[in-house]
């Protein structure tokens, strides 16, 4: 499918089934876009080895995939109106 070879903007969730942590960890690094990663499990141990097996910038949650992440991007400025 061309959704797993091109990078894809728009929201746009893919589903695929897997078998095994191995299966799912080998077809998300098999492609050359690594922009992020998103994935959800209850057992902690699994979500620490995944997201260190997977070849991303970032996963799942965090700063930068966060509404915090757009304050780099910003410059904030005051402004008051009326007297002082």
């Amino acid at each position: 499918m061309l959704i797993s070879h091109e990078e894809t903007f728009g929201p746009i969730a893919p589903l695929y089934r897997f078998t095994t942590d191995d299966d799912v960890i080998k077809r998300a690094n098999d492609t050359p876009y690594g922009l992020a990663a998103y994935f959800y499990s209850q057992n902690i141990k699994r979500i620490w080895r995944i997201a260190e097996a997977l070849e991303v910038g970032i996963v799942g949650i965090g700063r930068e995939g966060s509404k915090y992440g757009i304050d780099d991007f910003l410059e904030m400025k005051y402004l008051c109106f009326g007297e002082m």
